[in-house]
């Protein structure tokens, strides 16, 4: 025993000799190894480009036939500081403390070594960004640290376990490159401070314990070897469990609108480039194509726009776009797809051990989604999350409790804790879907047959009639009746090819017996109602957050709106009106309708072409105003056009006094053919709200009792007679009376026998009224151009 004992112990010593002394030689080695590195250093970066040449697209249920390169494909993943607490779980969504963006690199390849805990929610594009910044070093011959080190955590944990160096897990995992690696090649580079080592998933080490190992593994390794750089790659929840003392935590941030469209044209190009053997240019124009398509499309479904800042599910939406066909009406299908990625396909693909199948924990959801939608809320307590999943659970045979699968869904990041105790779906998409799958498969087609005009309810319902046929829903909705179930119905029907054609029928005559000017006002206002619906559906995406009716209210539609159309045409106010009705017919689903703003209409198709046409447009805090293309204005009225009228009045028989004022103005305006410019709405003129009385001066019928009001001769002119004149004018401008050519004549010569006579100020408002006065007349003719109302459609904040 005391031989045996004393062998062991030398053994030991011989082993502790042995590695000091491997080492002083490794590290005494170091000029010799550098120069028997130069070779297999060019060897090792070549490999290193082998391995992250793709973009990893495991546990993806839709793609191609082959994945992308991530160089074509990769888009700037953006960088900022961020406080753990606050760091986002959800799949979307999140709060970032700074609105900066960082790239990587600012923060790498210093004179002092940096290390970095970059965490992020699942699919933000942690693991592509090691791979992109691997490349990106290997190409840099000229950085102080261009031996890039990538390690995948979840391959190594055996090798960690064990208590190896990081040196020897370097040299480990080359495979057959590692048989021509120089002895103590990573050792020497190590210690030379030469490499970025770039751990990635932490958060994928199962239990905590582990995760907690392999932290202070690393933070050790970080002390082997001080010179290098260090990245840690995780969700938050993961590394909240395992933290690493010393590193510099940074979130990563959702992409922006540009980030999205280079995204999808990147990919698109690279798609299209795999699968074609065209010419470039006729694949880049193809691809471009498609490109437009999608982003076009995605911004006619604002849930979908929603979810893109997330690199994974923009990833998923393209490749169900380029692979299966048209979005939207393939939301249901796209909606699993990425509930099954979150839930279990990507950790599948990782080989990553799963206690509870990711059927059924979907099953488990699907149950909290309905409930949460009965109760019509899109946070709920954490107990009664519990209790949920405890009811479900108890169908299933499974070692695992309540809390786990919580635990373990909340780290997909499809259900969130928002605040303590407090849990919400990452979309309220994702509690809508699930809901309709769990209406699917319970068969409780009634309980939303019962609540079609419920607006909560929407979104559930369409997805429902997506997954099945929608004939019980549009059936429900036309015995229903009204806007919003009518509205349901049609768009149920638009994306169900094989809806009942006895259904599809009866919504046509609903249509059009709705036409009948012999129904009650109600049945046409509820027709309305639907077609502005169905027009803002059709609106054009000019951002995120903003899309434009390219086409203006139809006159279906003013013939059948509650909003009182004047027979003069569209005022300022009736404009306002219009958008504030349509609002509310758009109610309940996430979005605001109102004018659109000049810059939206300038930058739109509408703003592209020299048209002519003018447009009620509205600037925050303002009364409405007119937007015109061309370089004349729609209110434009010239001297010329004023020559024009007077020479048509003059053939009119007047009062003596009258034509000779008339002919001496003539004779004037044809010497100075000025113009007279009238650029501002009708219905908001400055002048006339300052010449209004606060008494609402009575509307003098007949222009001419204003000359006698005044005086039968204009020596004594006075400003009542001005005013007189703009309030017989008032109710014309205000589109309350229809001008006629005689008022028109009687307003338009008093106007300019008063001006003759006036000086200053007095005179060119006097002119201006005349100018009102000619326009009006010539758009009761159809000689000028008329207002149209276009709509805007914008996310509610």
């Amino acid at each position: 025993m005391l031989l045996g004992a004393a062998g062991a112990a030398g053994t030991t010593v011989t082993r502790g000799v042995w590695k000091w002394h491997h080492e002083r030689i490794v590290r005494g080695l170091g000029p010799r190894v550098a120069a028997l590195t130069t070779g297999f250093d060019e060897r090792y970066r070549q490999y290193v480009l082998a391995t992250a040449r793709y973009v990893d697209v495991k546990g993806l249920a839709t793609m191609g036939f082959a994945a992308p390169e991530l160089d074509d494909v990769y888009v700037h993943v953006g960088l900022g500081p961020q406080s753990l607490h606050k760091a986002a779980s959800a799949l979307v969504g999140g709060e970032y403390d700074s609105p900066s963006r960082r790239d990587i690199v600012d923060f790498l390849d210093g004179k002092e070594p940096a290390f970095l805990a970059v965490v992020g929610p699942p699919g933000s594009g942690k693991t592509t960004l090691l791979r992109h910044t691997a490349r990106r070093a290997c190409d840099s011959r000229k950085r102080r640290r261009s031996i890039p080190v990538l390690v995948v955590l979840r391959e190594h944990w055996e090798t960690i376990r064990n208590g190896r160096s990081l040196a020897h897990l370097i040299t480990s995992s080359l495979g057959a490159l590692s048989a021509h690696a120089p002895p103590g090649w990573a050792d020497h580079h190590l210690l030379q401070g030469h490499c970025l080592v770039l751990f990635d998933g932490i958060d994928e080490i199962a239990r905590v314990e582990d995760r907690k190992a392999v932290a202070n593994w690393i933070e050790r390794q970080s002390r082997e070897y001080p010179r290098n750089d260090f990245v840690l790659t995780s969700r938050p929840q993961g590394y909240r469990e395992a933290q690493v003392d010393g590193a510099q935590l940074l979130q990563t941030l959702p992409f922006t609108v540009d980030q999205v469209r280079a995204f999808v044209h990147g990919w698109y190009l690279a798609v299209e480039r795999l699968e074609a053997s065209d010419p470039l240019d006729a694949v880049k124009a193809r691809s471009a194509a498609a490109a437009a398509d999608l982003l076009t499309r995605l911004e006619s479904v604002p849930a979908l726009v929603e979810l893109t800042p997330n690199p994974l599910l923009l990833t998923m939406i393209a490749n169900v776009h380029r692979f299966r066909g048209a979005l939207p009406g393939s939301r249901a299908d796209l909606y699993r797809e990425m509930c099954e990625v979150a839930l279990w396909r990507r950790n599948e693909a990782k080989g990553l051990p799963q206690q509870l199948s990711g059927n059924k924990r979907e099953v488990v959801l699907r149950a909290l989604a309905y409930r949460m939608m009965e109760a019509g809320v899109q946070v709920w307590p954490r107990d009664l999350v519990l209790a949920e999943f405890v009811r479900v659970l108890r169908r299933f045979t499974t070692t695992q409790g309540a809390e786990q699968v919580l635990a373990d869904i909340t780290s997909n990041g499809l259900l969130v804790e928002l605040e303590a105790d407090q849990l919400a779906f990452a979309h309220l998409t994702f509690q809508e879907y699930l809901a309709a799958a769990y209406v699917r498969d319970a068969h409780l087609v009634d309980a939303l047959a019962e609540r079609v005009d419920d607006s909560w309810w929407r979104e559930t319902i369409l997805l429902y009639a997506a997954m099945v046929r929608g004939d019980e829903i549009v059936a429900a909705c036309l015995m229903v009746g009204g806007a919003d179930a009518i509205n349901l119905a049609f768009e149920c029907a638009d994306n169900d090819a094989d809806l009942d054609p006895e259904l599809r029928r009866r919504l046509s005559t609903w249509l059009r017996a709705t036409m009948d000017d012999r129904i009650a006002m109600q049945d046409r206002h509820q027709r309305a109602q639907v077609l502005v619906v169905r027009d803002l559906r059709a609106a054009v995406p000019l951002s995120p957050s903003v899309s434009l009716c390219l086409e203006p209210l139809s006159d279906d539609v003013l013939a059948n709106t509650p909003v009182t159309i004047p027979a003069a045409g569209i005022s300022s106010a009736t404009a306002s009106a219009l958008a504030k009705w349509a609002d509310l017919c758009h109610r309940g689903r996430g979005r605001s309708v109102r004018l659109p703003r000049p810059d939206e209409v300038a930058n739109s198709p509408l703003g592209s072409a020299d048209t002519g046409q003018a447009i009620w447009v509205e600037d925050p805090g303002s009364r409405p105003f007119l937007w015109w293309s061309g370089d004349r204005h729609p209110h434009l009225v010239t001297g010329a056009d004023i020559l024009t009228q007077v020479d048509h009045d003059l053939d009119t028989p007047l009062s003596t006094a009258a034509s000779e004022a008339a002919w001496e103005l003539r004779a004037a305006l044809a010497v100075s053919n000025d113009e007279w410019r009238f650029a501002r709405q009708l219905a908001a003129m400055p002048e006339l709200a300052q010449w209004r009385a606060t008494d609402e001066p009575a509307f003098v019928a007949d222009a001419w009792a204003a000359v006698a009001s005044a005086g039968a001769a204009f020596a004594g002119w006075r400003l009542r007679a001005f005013s007189e004149l703009a309030s017989a004018i008032t109710p014309f401008i205000d589109h309350d009376r229809v001008v006629t050519g005689e008022t028109a004549r009687s307003i338009r010569i008093l106007g300019l026998i008063l001006a003759r006579a006036a000086e200053g100020g007095l005179r060119n408002q006097l002119i201006a009224l005349t100018s009102v006065i000619t326009l009006l007349e010539q758009r009761a003719g159809a000689r000028a151009l008329p207002e149209s109302v276009h709509l805007a459609v914008e996310k509610r904040a």
